[in-house]
């Protein structure tokens, strides 16, 4: 896309340890999480200016993630989001399908 894109994204997560995948106290805990995002796309770092659709743009978001718990307090997580773009107007090609991106978090958590 080659641009500048700021996201808010609202999202919910459902841990699948409760005994379906993984023991409750299994320091392996995935989850899934679902949630919906408004973007803005800007083409402020490029010379050639004509590679994106300046604006505002929506998008729903699924992803698939793991959580380790390396301590009590201290865990690491992962997880790959996918988003669904509502809109084709991103880019300036036109393919005949809503734009998409593929996200990967790592993290570094600590409970209190």
């Amino acid at each position: 896309m080659l641009s500048r894109l700021t996201s808010l994204v609202v999202t919910g997560k459902y841990k699948l340890d409760y005994g379906y995948f993984a023991k409750e106290n299994s320091r392996l805990s995935p989850f899934i999480t679902l949630g919906a995002g408004l973007h803005n796309v800007t083409d402020y770092f490029w010379e050639c200016k004509n590679r994106v659709n300046k604006g505002n743009y929506a998008s729903l978001n699924a992803g698939l993630g793991l959580n380790f718990d390396i301590s009590k307090s201290i865990n690491f997580s992962y997880t790959m989001r996918f988003g669904y773009f509502l809109s084709d107007d991103i880019d300036r090609r036109d393919v005949g399908d809503n734009d998409k991106i593929l996200q990967h978090y790592f993290s570094i958590g600590k409970s209190f």
